[in-house]
């Protein structure tokens, strides 16, 4: 310490020549390694000033501080303050100016080298599969022009261009595939954002629609209960949703939350009406509701029925054996047919001891339809003689009455005859105080109204209601 120098290497290890004044410089304290430095004779013997640091050796290797290419080793050059290998595009005299990877090409600058498509490149040899895009905005792009092979592993289409053609070796590179086009192989090669599917370019769910044909699953329409303003293509059976957001199902379907997973996640189920695959796609299916052809047509589509007691026309259609009444547009239970409840029955008919059942002058199709039990061979439902079962006075023939019969169940009615009516034994006639002679009647020696005497009442055994007077005192009787 304290002797004369000029330059740090004079001094010894841990000193710099950094005491004294500019022009009698002695030995001192001096920085370290790695310590800033304005000059070589701030830092320690041994240690060299390059950039801003005081670094050991003759030279920064890659990454090392500099303020210049002389300071840099062999083949490095000084960018930005620190030592680095030529990169792509920076000059070069040979390989070993450019960093790892790169080569020294004939123009003598670096090149990458077997870059895989999507990398930057100089020149189409730069590129694994030969192809260098944009080289005139330096560095390009490898990637495949329109027209060339995108079959290679890795290979990408040059912008504007997609890879296009069956998996087998012949995919090239071309123009995307407007909406509708054939054949197409994977949805990449459809313009818009349009899905290949069954071979064509089409548009997926949500996207606006002029047809069913643009629409992947071939629906176009309005969204659930007709919103969405304008067609859109929707979701049909289903068909995923989303229960926390605006419905994507068809008018005519509904975002159903069972079966679509955890909430918010639905699916599409077909409402009476809307076509359907299986029972099991309806959304009333629990109440009823089947998958059936819409009507006998061969070839109908298939839709959710409509069940008892609901609304049917002819494009909701009722399921067997219901039918859809024409007086009240209804799923009623026609005659012949099971039931519980007279107005689940068609119009016109009766629950009668469990099955709906048609009055007198009906048409028939059976004895099964009629109330009481006779379709006749007109094909009409006959009117009950006496002792035939019936379940409203209409059931009966003219001048007989629907009566219960004694000591039967709540549903156990015969028509009997009136007096007067024809019978064929006593047991017809509907007051069991009555005689048959052909017709109900009275027997010779009953009473009988003076109103009956003023119409000369027949009674039976060739007598009739009369007046009598025995002292004094008129009475009626038949004689």
């Amino acid at each position: 310490m304290f002797d004369a120098c000029t330059s740090s290497g004079q001094c010894c290890a841990d000193l710099g020549c950094t005491g004294g004044t500019v022009s009698s410089r002695i030995c001192w304290t001096c920085a370290g390694l790695d310590a800033s430095c304005t000059g070589d004779n701030d830092c320690c013997s041994g240690l060299d000033c390059r950039g801003t640091k005081c670094l050991a050796g003759t030279c920064s290797t890659q990454a090392q501080p500099c303020s210049g290419n002389a300071e840099c080793c062999a083949h490095l050059r000084c960018e930005g303050g620190a030592c680095t290998c030529g990169g792509i595009g920076q000059t070069c005299g040979s390989t070993l100016d450019c960093c790892g990877g790169y080569a020294c090409g004939p123009d003598f600058v670096c090149h990458p080298q077997d870059v895989g498509d999507g990398g930057r490149c100089l020149a189409d040899a730069d590129c694994r599969l030969g192809n260098c895009a944009g080289v005139t905005a330096t560095p390009g792009t490898c990637c495949q022009d329109s027209g060339t092979s995108c079959a290679g592993a890795g290979a990408t289409c040059c912008g504007g261009s997609v890879c296009r053609g069956p998996a087998d070796g012949s995919q090239a590179c071309g123009a995307c595939l407007p909406l509708l086009s054939t054949p197409c192989y994977r949805t990449i090669e459809c313009c818009a954002g349009n899905l290949c599917d069954a071979g064509r370019c089409c548009k997926p769910t949500t996207s606006a629609c002029a047809s069913a044909e643009e629409c992947c699953n071939g629906r176009c329409g309005l969204y659930q209960n007709g919103t969405g303003g304008s067609n859109h293509c929707c979701g049909g059976p289903l068909a995923a949703c989303r229960l926390d957001q605006a419905s994507t199902c068809c008018d005519g379907f509904q975002c159903y939350g069972s079966g679509g997973g955890p909430w918010p996640n639905g699916v599409c189920l077909p409402k009476p009406g809307s076509d359907c695959g299986a029972d099991a796609d309806c959304l009333y299916r629990s109440s009823g509701s089947v998958c059936i052809p819409r009507d006998a047509t061969p070839g109908a589509p298939t839709v959710c029925s409509a069940w008892i007691d609901q609304a049917c026309s002819a494009q909701i259609p009722c399921p067997g054996p219901l039918v859809c009444d024409a007086t009240t547009a209804r799923c009623a239970i026609p005659p012949g047919e099971a039931c519980s409840y007279s107005p689940y029955c068609a119009t016109g008919t009766d629950c009668d001891r469990g099955v709906c059942c048609s009055h007198p002058g009906s048409a028939c199709g059976g004895d099964v339809e009629c109330c009481t039990g006779t379709c006749d061979g007109t094909g009409s439902c006959a009117c009950g003689v006496p002792g035939v079962h019936c379940s409203a006075p209409k059931d009966c023939c003219t001048g007989e009455e629907c009566h219960w019969l004694v000591g039967g169940g709540n549903d156990d009615y015969a028509c009997c005859a009136l007096e007067q009516s024809s019978c064929t034994a006593a047991a017809d006639c509907c007051d069991a105080r009555l005689s048959c002679e052909g017709v109900c009647c009275r027997p010779a020696g009953s009473g009988c109204a003076w109103w009956e005497a003023d119409a000369a009442l027949p009674c039976c055994g060739g007598t009739t209601c009369t007046a009598q007077n025995k002292g004094g005192i008129i009475s009626y009787v038949c004689k």
